[in-house]
């Protein structure tokens, strides 16, 4: 897992943050991901991809990403649009995104590889958010 601050430019009108620039990634897709309050993507379980990397970068509200690194270790990011930072998920590293916000949160995910429905792994973990904490 690799975690990037982004640079942010403010001023009286708002901010801007780049979410990525070419010398940086090998980006062949880009998704965006929204939830609402409460809700997640795969939030019982690990999502696993051992043929694709992706960066996690929030666009609207807050998202918890939680990622189990390679040595079993978990960790758990607040991806908070007002502060941006890139968190890079590495191939075999398991990810679970959830909402604990009050209002619907969104993220945009940079891939180094195409969508692939035999690299789509999940492992289960129902205590995900429990182990997380």
């Amino acid at each position: 897992m690799r975690i990037r601050p982004l640079h942010k430019f403010e001023d009286e009108r708002g901010f801007l943050f780049e979410a990525f620039r070419a010398i940086d990634h090998d980006v062949k897709m880009a998704y965006i991901v929204s939830t609402k309050a409460g809700y997640g993507r795969d939030i019982d379980r690990w999502h696993v991809h051992h043929n694709k990397e992706e960066t996690f970068i929030a666009i609207c509200g807050i998202m918890k990403l939680a990622v189990r690194e390679l040595d079993g270790n978990i960790a758990v990011f607040d991806l908070d649009w007002s502060d941006p930072v890139a968190v890079t998920v590495e191939r075999g590293e398991g990810h679970s995104l959830y909402n604990a916000s009050n209002e619907r949160a969104a993220v945009l995910v940079l891939c180094d590889n195409y969508y692939d429905p035999g690299d789509e792994g999940r492992e289960r973990a129902d205590d995900i958010w429990l182990m997380a904490k």
